[in-house]
């Protein structure tokens, strides 16, 4: 569903996009989810702000919060071009039945929380997360553990980076929109860590 087709200062008369996240909200017994093609974009306008002007960069009358923690019984995440920063993973450590997520080329927001600093905080710390990249570099494809450079080894989160190698002449958007939706449908999007190799190389993260 290209949810990033149609934007809240377009839904002027029909009020589709409530709609659409009411929808989304009750799918509560989800345990495996995958959104291919945006980061479930199901932003709309605050009806607060109905009298005032949309301009189509003014994000603050917008009404887009983390909606996908309603999905308590959810196992599985995978999202495409997500901002990521502290609120988004707070939002992670927060639901309870949480294994894994997988992030295809997302955004950072520059904020060096990102990462906990105290894992052991968070009920969902147990979380593993894949950060999946484009490289045109075959050596630099595959798997790679991702290390905090200010945590313990017992401290540090199960997060990794998987680069997903497309060659130059392609697009990176669309390759990596089909190779998730393969992954989601075939079952390895949620299996990469599997084939890790014990002296896998670690990065150290800037924050």
């Amino acid at each position: 569903m290209p949810l990033r087709s149609h934007y809240p200062q377009e839904d002027v008369s029909e009020k589709l996009r409530p709609i659409l996240r009411r929808g989304f909200e009750r799918l509560v017994n989800l345990e495996e989810f995958s959104s291919v093609r945006d980061e479930l974009f199901l932003a709309y306008r605050d009806p607060a702000f109905e009298h005032v002007a949309d301009p189509e960069d003014d994000y603050e009358l917008w009404k887009n919060d983390i909606m996908f923690e309603k999905w308590t019984k959810l196992r599985y995440l995978g999202l495409y071009n997500r901002e990521i920063g502290r609120d988004f993973r707070d939002a992670l450590w927060r639901m309870p039945m949480l294994e894994k997520v997988v992030l295809s080329r997302p955004d950072w927001d520059n904020d060096e929380g990102f990462w906990p600093r105290d894992p052991g905080a968070y009920s969902g710390s147990s979380v593993q997360i894949v950060v999946v990249e484009t490289t045109d570099v075959a050596t630099h494809s595959g798997l790679q553990k991702l290390s905090h450079v200010n945590l313990l080894s017992t401290q540090q989160p199960d997060a990794w980076k998987f680069g997903l190698f497309v060659d130059k002449d392609k697009d990176t958007i669309s390759s990596t929109q089909e190779w998730s939706l393969e992954g989601m449908l075939n079952g390895e999007l949620w299996s990469l860590i599997d084939h890790a190799e014990s002296d896998q190389v670690e990065l150290a993260t800037s924050v």
